[in-house]
């Protein structure tokens, strides 16, 4: 990897950079941002308010959810959560299928900032990567997870959504009352693509150690709210060019936190 991330963007990325860092200091309103990027503002949501991470714990399977840089080309995605002894914790194993059948795998933890008023808001930490949000919009713990994530760019706002189940498959009629409950937020449903799982898929068993590096005191919990591996490939590898240009907002977020920690709220 490049010792500089701007060392891995590709010309048209780096137009891209330039438009963005000229306008209102880091980004601004004329940028021409990724899909990811296409809304104004993040919209107002509301998590569980009654939500526990006990019964959360176990495998998730993503069923559907909006396209990605850091998820592009992935297929067999699952999420899996365990407990950790040693403090108040949850340690999270997420994997996905490449096209060419290797594994793409991370492990990460995460914390509840305020698990009595608002249980459903947890942060999330990778390593080589700024701290993300996951909203927890509702779940059953048994057979579905509407998960949610907005972070502001000046006027725009970059989304991150999953629709999670419990089996590899989910019935129409759960389907589309989990979609409901997204739209009842306003967030817009015709982004969401769906999550090859089928026999093809390898989902391996993982004791969920290896989070060397991460702070005792972080409850682990969800997958790729940030790119983690975003500075490991070229924009040039990805043919979409809105999902080039989604490899710069990643690139200004990451540079960002370095000068104060960016927060995903």
């Amino acid at each position: 990897m490049s010792s500089s991330p701007w060392g891995i963007v590709s010309m048209r990325a780096f137009v891209v950079i330039a438009r963005l860092v000229g306008l209102v200091g880091l980004v601004g309103s004329g940028a021409t941002f990724s899909r990811q990027a296409s809304r104004k503002g993040c919209p107002e949501v509301t998590t569980k308010p009654d939500f526990v991470v006990p019964p959360y714990l176990g495998d998730w399977y993503d069923i559907q959810s909006f396209p990605s840089f850091f998820q592009t080309g992935l297929s067999c995605v699952r999420a899996r959560y365990g407990s950790i002894e040693n403090g108040n914790a949850v340690s999270v194993y997420n994997v996905g299928m490449r096209n060419n059948g290797s594994l793409d795998e991370i492990r990460g933890r995460a914390y509840q900032p305020d698990p009595n008023n608002e249980p459903g808001r947890l942060r999330v930490d990778f390593p080589g990567s700024p701290t993300g949000t996951y909203l927890v919009l509702d779940t059953d713990y048994e057979t579905f997870s509407a998960v949610y994530s907005c972070q502001a760019i000046g006027d725009r706002a970059l989304e991150f959504a999953w629709i999670l189940s419990r089996e590899k498959t989910m019935s129409d009629e759960l389907l589309h009352a989990v979609l409901d409950i997204f739209a009842g937020f306003g967030i817009d449903l015709g982004r969401f693509t769906t999550t090859h799982q089928g026999r093809d898929c390898v989902y391996p068993d993982s004791s969920l150690g290896g989070t060397r590096g991460m702070t005792n005191d972080s409850l682990t919990v969800v997958s790729r709210l940030v790119p983690a591996r975003t500075f490991g490939k070229r924009a040039s590898d990805v043919k979409d060019s809105s999902l080039q240009e989604t490899v710069v907002l990643d690139l200004l977020l990451h540079c960002k936190s370095s000068i104060s920690p960016v927060v995903l709220t």
